[in-house]
């Protein structure tokens, strides 16, 4: 498999993830919410950031920026509900 295909295959499933989380949030409650790009911006930064900076393996930093996205909407998302 070329890098362009592995490449490109990479983000499809990223976009498919953020589809199906998308999805599920307005299929079932009927609610469109903006901040869900946001923390997964944020995870995604946190966790590049993780892995080229420091060189932190790949699946911890994947950890880590879904734990610094909980960490950020937890204060944001508690008094919204």
């Amino acid at each position: 498999m070329s890098t362009y295909l592995a490449g490109i295959l990479i983000l499809t499933c990223v976009n498919l993830l953020a589809l199906l989380g998308l999805s599920l949030l307005t299929g079932f409650t009927g609610c469109f919410c903006f901040g869900q790009a946001g923390f997964m911006a944020l995870g995604a930064y946190v966790s590049a950031i993780l892995t080229v900076r420091t060189g932190v393996p790949f699946y911890l930093a994947l950890a880590g920026g879904a734990v610094a996205s909980l960490l950020v909407s937890i204060p944001v998302g508690y008094p919204t509900l």
